[in-house]
């Protein structure tokens, strides 16, 4: 039950885990603070598809993890590329019309969703800016049915859709930016020729379900090959070799939204 605490006093200390305690019980009001304070690691919180969870330490524990983490690229990836060849027709007329809709845009944002969108978090606040300074964005959640596309409209130009699929098999050739939070989707570089990648590094690694060595892997990985990388700490700045394409934005509030 006391997982997250757990980690947070072991990364944190006292203070540092009652200091983030005060600023979310501030922001998000008490009760939601202790029910995400005092819980287990969530599965959910981390990734929007339905990943086996698996805490189990030790050698075994760790291979297992390992193998699930490197289970699940393979078997998205093999799918995707085998939908690429032949695409669902009336779900790629959905994501045609929303491009034509929004015709006009400085460019195209994808953001392979990597939480439950339930709870507003950090990406879609930058998603909401980019939005306003002209950029499409769309927020990609895996489909749960392949019979009705969902569209959700959260605010002009900023979008939720499940067409995951349609998004990697319309821009592959186009110059969309790919704005990455998750290590696991390292392997989306493999579906466009000529995109902008961002990497968004938002908390120490070891938080996310089914951590392993190859997620570590993933992690360096995408810290040098994309084209920019976001920190939202000064601490995991520090902690990485940062080059010169890297930018320290903190989290913050909307102020007009209280």
């Amino acid at each position: 039950m006391f997982h997250k605490f757990k980690y947070h006093l072991k990364e944190r200390g006292v203070l540092g885990t009652a200091k983030r305690f005060v600023d979310c019980w501030q922001v998000n009001g008490f009760r939601y603070t202790f029910k995400q304070m005092f819980k287990g690691y969530d599965n959910q919180s981390f990734a929007s598809h339905n990943f086996q969870k698996d805490l189990t330490y030790g050698k075994k524990g760790r291979a297992k993890l390992e193998n699930t983490y490197a289970k699940d690229i393979e078997s998205q990836d093999k799918y995707y590329t085998k939908y690429r060849k032949d695409p669902i027709d009336s779900r790629m007329l959905d994501l045609l019309n929303i491009l034509k809709k929004e015709k006009g845009v400085r460019g195209v944002v994808l953001y392979p969703l990597s939480y439950d969108i339930s709870i507003k978090q950090r990406p879609e606040h930058l998603l909401k800016a980019l939005a306003e300074e002209g950029y499409l964005c769309l927020m990609m959640q895996i489909a749960d049915s392949h019979d009705v596309s969902k569209v959700q409209r959260l605010s002009d130009r900023l979008y939720i859709v499940d067409l995951f699929e349609e998004c990697l098999t319309w821009f592959r050739d186009k110059k969309p930016i790919v704005y990455i939070s998750y290590p696991f989707y390292k392997y989306l570089i493999n579906y466009f020729e000529d995109a902008w990648f961002i990497y968004d590094v938002l908390d120490n690694l070891k938080i996310f379900s089914n951590y392993c060595e190859a997620m570590e892997e993933d992690n360096d990985f995408l810290l040098k090959y994309s084209d920019l990388i976001l920190y939202s700490s000064q601490a995991l700045y520090d902690q990485n070799s940062t080059p010169q394409n890297s930018l320290l934005i903190e989290n913050g509030v909307w102020l007009r939204g209280f």
